[in-house]
């Protein structure tokens, strides 16, 4: 490994890849044998929202010209 890798970064991101993507796989294999991505959510309850009105805010009232 001395004779590929010259310099002591190129030493610590194989040790880093070593470590962290078999962790990475395993994560995602348990995860999908013990189901943990396949349980259903539980439905969101709606938000009451007021009904329409037919009339306009005050705000917004178009006066006519006199």
């Amino acid at each position: 490994m001395n004779k590929i890798l010259k310099t002591q970064g190129k030493h610590e991101i194989v040790i880093v890849l070593l470590l962290a993507v078999p962790l990475m796989i395993g994560g995602v294999v348990w995860a999908i044998i013990e189901g943990g991505y396949a349980e259903p959510l539980p439905p969101v309850t709606p938000v009451a929202t007021p009904a329409p009105s037919d009339s306009t805010p005050a705000a917004f009232t178009i006066m006519p010209d006199a």
